[in-house]
């Protein structure tokens, strides 16, 4: 899956870490702590996550946030649409 560099992206924390670590395998039950931790603490996790749900990123960690909890965010939002 590629996608093009965001803004944020060379700010990001994840810039100089390796991507697989946010791309954890069915299991692993480390990388994704590990990628949480990260973005934690990065100064771009907001971008990050909107822009992952605004384009629909059903894979791997962004904005510290795995695709499951991503899907509540767009689900959340649209009922809250609906009521506006």
């Amino acid at each position: 899956m590629m996608f093009e560099r965001a803004e944020w992206f060379n700010d990001a924390a994840c810039a100089t870490t390796d991507p697989d670590i946010f791309f954890p395998e069915i299991g692993d039950s480390v990388s994704g702590p590990n990628a949480r931790t990260i973005c934690h603490h990065c100064d771009t996790r907001t971008s990050c996550l909107e822009y992952a749900i605004n384009n629909r990123i059903t894979d791997g960690i962004w904005g510290g946030v795995t695709a499951r909890t991503r899907r509540r965010i767009i689900e959340q939002r649209n009922k809250e649409t609906v009521w506006d």
